[in-house]
């Protein structure tokens, strides 16, 4: 999604070990992630990245499985060309497609 004050909203599974070995549990979870992004700020690490994004992009490089989207579909300017896109289209197809009635008779500007 994308970045509300300086902070994008995070979405993930995050993985729980169980009391079956080799079986794990994944929960869902949300968070609020800074800008700048500074990992393993838990662990003691301090490396900034300028934001998480960046950050996910360079887990990724060091490790293949790591997988994650972007929810560009909700950035302003995709809405807002969604919406010329529905707008143009709209017109486009609606030109000719008028009806009218004369004299109880439906007439079809199309045919």
């Amino acid at each position: 999604m994308p970045p509300q004050e300086g902070k994008y909203k995070i979405v993930a599974e995050q993985v729980r070990n169980t009391k079956t070995a080799g079986v794990v549990d994944l929960r869902p979870v949300a968070y609020m992630a800074d800008t700048p992004y500074k990992s393993g700020q838990w662990r003691g690490e301090a490396e900034e990245f300028k934001d998480v994004r960046e950050y996910l992009a360079k887990l990724k490089q060091n490790n293949p499985d790591v997988a994650y989207k972007y929810a560009w579909y909700r950035e302003i300017w995709a809405i807002y060309n969604g919406f010329i896109v529905y707008l143009v289209m709209g017109t486009l197809l609606g030109v000719g497609a008028t009806r009218s009635t004369e004299g109880g008779v439906l007439i079809d500007a199309r045919a």
